[in-house]
């Protein structure tokens, strides 16, 4: 994946300080339209889908969600936004797929864990997994300011 001249210049622009509701700018300065769904941020020009993540420090990862993933879902291109005060400094991108496999989750884990949440369904649990600057930084880099 690679930026186009004039998404490179409005991602230079974009402020992503806000700690939610981000996405909808994010998705507007790339030429994207946000969507608001569980496993997605914005639906780019070709009909693909792409998750936001912004990331300053370390980031929790929800697995519960990780857990719903289709074999379809697991495509979905998740885009690592680092910033400094809100300014885009890099991008990184992998698929849930590839997060899944990096993390080393296996598919007993994912099993077991969308078990767990149907079992629980009233009370809407989180698992969270930590995902730390250093390990997203081993992702493909997508752009650099």
């Amino acid at each position: 994946m690679t930026f186009s001249k004039t998404q490179i210049k409005s991602l230079k622009k974009v402020s992503i300080k806000k700690k939610t509701g981000y996405e909808p700018a994010l998705a507007e300065s790339l030429g994207w339209i946000a969507i608001n769904e569980r496993l997605y941020d914005a639906v780019k020009t070709d009909g693909s889908k792409v998750e936001f993540k912004k990331q300053s420090a370390d980031q929790w990862f929800d697995l519960v969600k990780l857990s719903e993933c289709s074999t379809k879902d697991k495509q979905i291109e998740i885009l690592w936004f680092m910033h400094t005060a809100g300014q885009v400094d890099r991008v990184y991108r992998c698929t849930y797929g590839e997060l899944i496999k990096r993390l080393g989750i296996t598919k007993k884990q994912l099993v077991a864990t969308r078990a767990l949440s149907l079992l629980c369904k009233a009370f809407k649990i989180q698992i969270k997994i930590p995902i730390r600057r250093k390990f997203i930084s081993t992702l493909p880099l997508v752009w650099e300011r």
